[in-house]
């Protein structure tokens, strides 16, 4: 777990690894920066791998580093064959790494979760395509990535993705799409829109946090989220983070109605502002009734002076604090809930 990797934690590690049985492992997690020797190590023992989150590195030399030249002998594709969710990092200005990553890519077949992630706190964030196998480079022009359930791409620049990303991952076939902290994602999200918009897409979740490290997201990037969040079929789970002081229309999240069970229309992790107000909130309340969870910023609501802390604490009232729309809608819907 830790993120450093000495060398005698990575001798220790490929003594655990030989000493294990041979194909007993599905999954592997690890955080340190690991060589790229170490992860050929660990396939070579352990073949039946179906979950993989791992960093690697390779060396700055001129020798032909591992990953490439194994995969070039059709040997990464049989270690790989049973992968389903992969987890890789991108590291700035390593080149050589990103050919093992898309060799890595190219050769899981059963692949249905990618998780691609570039470095958090980064100000140059990397382009979202590096890591991803060319269309030309794709064994028959069949891309292992067709069959994606589930695409995440964090801590990216978004600017050239709409170019290349959509010849090799089909979104038709997506069921979950997290889009977080990306540069420039207004063209991406928008041209995902329009993908939707032409094709039918069987899309279930949909996590969009817009905001980055550089700046907070600007008008275009929220009206290009509304367009995707209004053009793609009923979600059950939606996570919308579109920026400071910025909300998403409430009329583009009343059409995923009954189907809508997990709802997170702004950041609902700090008080921030813009706050939900009574009508958009009404109007989702009674739209997306088979709501299980909502999470929400709230205005500060003052509930008067505490009367008495103890066993019996009460809260007291203060009949010169004038209630507002927003706390006689909350007392409402609580009264409802009690009484169903």
């Amino acid at each position: 777990m830790d993120i450093s990797c000495d060398p005698i934690a990575e001798t220790t590690l490929r003594l655990i690894i030989s000493a294990l049985p041979r194909n007993v492992l599905t999954d592997f997690v690890a955080f340190p920066m690991l060589p790229s020797s170490f992860l050929v190590h660990f396939l070579q023992n352990q073949q039946q791998l179906k979950n993989l989150h791992g960093r690697w590195d390779v060396p700055d030399s001129c020798k032909p580093h591992e990953i490439v030249s194994i995969a070039q002998a059709s040997w990464l594709s049989y270690c790989t064959r049973h992968l389903n969710y992969l987890t890789l990092f991108v590291e700035p200005n390593r080149y050589r790494l990103d050919e093992d990553c898309r060799v890595f890519l190219k050769e899981a077949r059963s692949l249905h979760t990618l998780d691609r992630r570039g470095l958090k706190g980064l100000q140059l964030l990397e382009p979202a395509t590096k890591c991803l196998p060319t269309p030309e480079s794709l064994t028959g022009g069949i891309s292992s990535l067709s069959k994606l359930d589930n695409l995440l791409l964090t801590n990216f620049d978004m600017t050239p993705t709409p170019k290349t990303i959509f010849n090799i991952v089909e979104f038709s076939v997506l069921k979950v799409l997290n889009i977080t902290r990306c540069k420039h994602a207004a063209l991406f999200i928008d041209a995902v829109a329009t993908c939707y918009s032409q094709k039918p897409c069987v899309l279930s979740r949909l996590d969009v946090k817009l905001r980055t490290q550089v700046s907070p997201s600007d008008d275009i990037a929220v009206q290009a989220l509304e367009r995707l969040v209004g053009c793609v079929p009923s979600l059950s789970v939606l996570h919308l983070d579109p920026g400071r002081d910025k909300l998403v229309d409430a009329t583009c999240l009343v059409r995923h109605g009954q189907r809508l069970r997990n709802l997170w229309p702004g950041n609902a992790r700090s008080t921030a502002k813009p706050y939900l107000s009574y009508q958009p909130l009404q109007l989702l309340l009674q739209a997306c009734a088979g709501l299980h969870q909502l999470a929400i910023s709230l205005c500060e609501i003052d509930l008067g002076p505490i009367g008495r802390v103890g066993a019996d604490f009460s809260l007291g009232t203060d009949v010169s604090l004038p209630q507002t729309e927003l706390e006689a809608m909350l007392v409402r819907t609580t009264l409802r809930l009690h009484r169903s």
